[in-house]
């Protein structure tokens, strides 16, 4: 479970992010040079090809967990020895591998929602995504090498850590991704406040 859920997850969280992101980029793009629609920015073409991300990877951590020969050791928790943990320590490369294409797909989707972020606004999300993104990069760089700096031994740590950025990532992509729209239902007179703040010629 530990090998293929967090990958799974954090790339269900990052791939429609970049897929989002990359359809916004082609569809102003090429509106620019040419009155035809790009290929695949249905929304069925993008659940298929959402689908089929997600789905190669879990077959490549269901790959990684049954191919990796886990050594177990014994922690002892606290000092005192009052507790034993039994940890199945699988080395450090089958985790990397795991987030591998997670973290491919955040750099990418950071990379588009950076070159969308002057797009009509009326028809862009990319700047709350970009926002996002940036926050999340940022978590990334801080937990990575925390995570790798500690020593084998420290199961207890890394599992802590782990759970740490799992949720953080989580509630960031919720505020982030969700929070203007979570305004817009529930305050819909501060949005009219402020449209007529800023456009006092239509108010």
């Amino acid at each position: 479970i530990r090998s293929v859920l967090p990958g799974m997850a954090f790339c269900m969280c990052y791939s429609p992010l970049f897929l989002k992101t990359n359809r916004i980029y082609r569809i102003f793009r090429n509106a620019q040079t040419s009155i035809t629609q790009p290929p695949l920015i249905s929304p069925q073409s993008q659940l298929i090809i959402l689908s089929g991300i997600i789905c190669v990877q879990i077959l490549l951590g269901v790959a990684w967990s049954l191919s990796s020969s886990n050594n177990i050791t014994k922690t002892f928790i606290p000092a005192s020895r009052d507790f034993i943990i039994w940890y199945c320590d699988d080395g450090m490369a089958p985790l990397l591998l795991n987030l591998l294409l997670s973290v491919v797909f955040m750099i990418c989707c950071t990379w588009y929602a950076f070159k969308t972020r002057n797009f009509p606004k009326n028809y862009n999300e990319s700047k709350y995504i970009g926002i996002t993104m940036y926050i999340t990069c940022i978590c990334w760089a801080v937990f990575l090498p925390t995570y790798f700096i500690s020593s084998q031994r420290e199961s207890f740590t890394r599992t802590h850590l782990m759970c740490i950025i799992s949720i953080l990532i989580a509630t960031l992509n919720l505020i982030g991704l969700f929070g203007q729209k979570i305004k817009l239902l529930l305050c819909p007179c501060l949005v009219d406040q402020d449209f007529m703040r800023r456009h006092p010629s239509q108010a």
